[in-house]
């Protein structure tokens, strides 16, 4: 009888894990979409300038910044509709749909507003001028994408929280492929197209998420079973759902943005060292996010799981699948750790440009890029434990710790530390980012501590909420 539990309990393992990686997989695309649209844009940009280069970071990451708050606020429906699929309320899914996309109309129209004065601002306190004249062509044309990611954020939400990771990944897969053709067409103007350069790179960049957020759309719309899920039926208004969009995706919005803001003000500071530090940190961060790439999907498919889970009240299954999902997500650190050590200088060689500039020689931006890039294997281990474990606590609604957990860490220990390094002792770029895993390492052992303390087993779930006022 033992050996039996014995052989039950190491199937259920082997299930759990081949159900975390079923729904990752396809994540993977799905988050390695924009990352890689944004590496190509850098890696054709480094061919053609290395000035250009040096302006497509902090205008990317500005870009980002500025529009992360509205999408991941909006992106919250993710976990409301897998918690509501999870308890097998379909109808509630298409609710959680259009509550979502009207937010996210309101959403889009703050952007519009915003993102224009806001960009042009920070560029010109932070940038010199020849800097700033790139910086802001790539930033202004990419806001049309950003707008419409916005709109879409709920489109993409209602496939994923249910596991149909799938869909979501053939759509992102589609817009990052035209992306490179678009790159490669207007960056260098082949096919009788103008030689636009980073203008042409924010352009390629614009109409690929242009068109990915049309066609996820039109197939929610058009293509989606409606006898099952009737997703044209505009439901009439649910206030308590538009509320928690903005009551508890507003602090996990606010956390994205902060961390956002963290990171840019960081690559800002860095960029006050000079070209050779900025260049370095462009290279060598777009070789990260792409390889981080399967570190997210790994989290997203927790927050899925978990939801779902945390939607029948199965609180020990969505602790054992974050667990689970740990360790895949370390064994990935690791493997990805050694890779940038044996395997990242041909990567880096990539970004050569193709006229070499003598006030800018690429043999010392690679060195240097692959130093910080072994540090960031550091720190992409620590990290493994914010993203997976903070999932968790997303899943079940506990955003607000979170968001405390992040601003207390960002300007308690992170920005002063990295002024006081950029701005008075002034070391070698690769020691400026070695303290990114001290911040990191802190933030990662208090939301592990949040975790821990088992505050999340008894957020209110917004499915049980629903249930007692109709029943009432």
């Amino acid at each position: 009888m033992k050996l039996f539990d014995h052989f039950l309990c190491m199937r259920n393992i082997r299930d759990s894990y081949r159900e975390i990686l079923r729904i990752a997989w396809p994540l993977f695309f799905l988050s390695a979409s924009t990352v890689v649209m944004q590496f190509c844009d850098r890696k054709f940009l480094g061919n053609s300038s290395t000035e250009e280069i040096a302006a497509a970071l902090p205008a990317g990451n500005l870009l980002a910044t500025l529009g992360t708050f509205f999408i991941s606020m909006l992106s919250y429906s993710n976990p409301l509709t897998a918690q509501f699929f999870g308890a097998g309320r379909k109808e509630k899914c298409i609710d959680v749909l259009w509550s979502s996309f009207r937010a996210a109309l309101l959403c889009a129209g703050a952007m519009l507003i915003l993102l224009p004065a806001l960009g042009a601002l920070l560029l010109r306190l932070t940038l010199n001028s020849t800097t700033f004249y790139h910086a802001i062509n790539y930033f202004m044309v990419q806001i049309p994408g950003q707008l419409m990611l916005c709109l879409a954020a709920p489109f993409f939400a209602f496939y994923a929280g249910r596991s149909r990771t799938a869909v979501v990944s053939a759509v992102n897969i589609g817009a990052a492929l035209l992306n490179i053709l678009f790159d490669w067409i207007l960056i260098f103007g082949h096919w009788g197209f103008p030689k636009l350069g980073i203008t042409g790179a924010g352009i390629a960049t614009a109409v690929s998420q242009t068109l990915a957020a049309l066609t996820i759309i039109g197939i929610v719309l058009f293509v989606n079973d409606q006898s099952e899920y009737p997703t044209r039926n505009w439901r009439s208004f649910d206030r308590e759902l538009f509320r928690k969009i903005f009551f508890i995706g507003g602090p996990s919005g606010f956390q994205r943005l902060n961390n956002s803001l963290k990171f840019t003000t960081i690559i800002l500071l860095v960029g006050t060292l000079g070209q050779m530090a900025l260049a370095t940190t462009t290279i060598s961060l777009s070789i990260t996010m792409v390889s981080f790439m399967p570190l997210i999907a790994l989290t997203e498919s927790n927050l899925i799981l978990s939801g779902q889970f945390l939607g029948r009240n199965e609180c020990d299954k969505a602790k054992t699948t974050t667990f689970h999902t740990w360790t895949l997500a370390l064994i990935y650190a690791f493997l990805a750790f050694l890779g940038y050590i044996f395997f990242s200088r041909p990567v880096i060689a990539l970004f050569a440009p193709d006229k070499p500039s003598s006030e800018l020689p690429f043999e010392s931006v690679a060195h240097h890029a692959w130093i910080v890039l072994i540090i960031m294997g550091f720190w992409m281990l620590t990290d493994s434990v914010r993203y997976v474990f903070g999932s968790l606590l997303r899943a079940s609604g506990d955003t607000k710790a979170l968001l405390k957990i992040s601003l207390a860490v960002s300007w308690g220990i992170g920005i002063p530390g990295f002024a006081l390094l950029t701005q008075w002792i002034k070391p070698p770029i690769y020691l400026v980012w070695f303290f990114f895993i001290v911040v990191s390492a802190a933030e990662a052992s208090m939301i592990y501590l949040r975790f821990r303390q088992g505050v999340w087993r008894t957020q209110k779930l917004t499915h049980r909420q629903n249930l007692r006022r109709e029943k009432n």
